[in-house]
């Protein structure tokens, strides 16, 4: 067989001329949390579909290099996009996302605590067809079926069908109709807001270290919240609870012990989202 890389897919070109394509299952996500949730509220997703779970499968499969945005489209097929209809005895409390050790329909199947073990035990799972390698290292195993005998049989989500994970021949090509109309789906336009958008830090030199809080808002992004500050006396830390997409408080503090300064309008901190979004907190003091 004979691979030819196109548009960060994969082609195998059979020996009777038929095209199969091919989407390795290993990789780093490409799709954002804010698309993912946007597109499944779009599709009408049940109540018990949140950012959060949406979060888990970005930050998850990026850590261990998982697909994890397609693997939320195997959820969307797996859950009724998370409406948990049809006859399933699976429930959101279950934080079972994939149908994990359901093989008739009503049987209950895996149930996880929370939602980082249900979506960390999908993510494992479809590692396990995608490789024989084991998990990389400091992955601690929730999968309870991780170890199913068919180890490295579907390394592309095209070969999930057909007796792998599901039966449907055509059931990985699904996932991946899926995942295609969520990278074409149109989000809502992003925004990007700071408060307040001056901050005043005084100080006598080497005495304690004033500090300020702004709140930064983020809406509808597409590309993760950045900072930085344009001069050394500055210093800028994230505060609990801060997100990359969302947003939160940014802690400016002034650095006391490297001389004297009085802030002009080339002093302030830059909060960006991508090439287009940009706030400027300017410094005063």
């Amino acid at each position: 067989m004979k691979r030819i890389l196109l548009s960060m897919l994969f082609c195998v070109i059979l020996g009777t001329g038929t095209t199969i394509a091919a989407t390795p299952i290993l990789g780093t996500p490409v799709a954002t949390p804010e698309r993912m949730y946007q597109y499944g509220v779009s599709k009408g997703a049940g109540s018990s579909f949140t950012l959060d779970i949406c979060k888990q499968f970005y930050e998850i499969g990026k850590k261990w290099g998982v697909r994890g945005d397609i693997a939320i489209c195997q959820s969307f097929i797996e859950t009724g996009w998370f409406k948990y209809t049809g006859g399933t005895a699976v429930t959101p409390s279950d934080h079972n996302y994939c149908g994990l050790g359901v093989t008739t329909t009503g049987k209950k199947g895996c149930q996880f605590s929370t939602v980082f073990e249900g979506v960390t035990a999908q993510l494992q799972h479809l590692w396990s067809y995608a490789t024989t390698s084991a998990l990389p290292s400091g992955w601690t195993l929730v999968d309870p079926r991780f170890n199913h005998g068919r180890r490295g049989y579907a390394p592309n989500w095209e070969n999930l069908g057909s007796g792998n994970w599901a039966s449907a021949a055509g059931y990985g090509s699904s996932i991946m109709s899926v995942y295609r109309e969520m990278m074409s789906f149109q989000m809502a336009n992003p925004k990007l807001q700071v408060s307040p958008g001056t901050v005043s830090l005084s100080a006598v030199q080497d005495a304690a270290k004033p500090s300020a809080n702004v709140k930064v808002t983020g809406e509808n992004l597409s590309q993760a919240i950045t900072f930085n500050s344009s001069t050394s006396f500055v210093t800028v830390t994230k505060a609990s609870g801060w997100d990359d997409y969302t947003g939160g408080t940014l802690v400016l503090t002034l650095e006391t012990s490297k001389g004297t300064k009085t802030f002009g309008s080339s002093d302030y901190v830059a909060v960006i989202s991508g090439t287009s979004l940009r706030q400027q907190i300017q410094l005063t003091g």
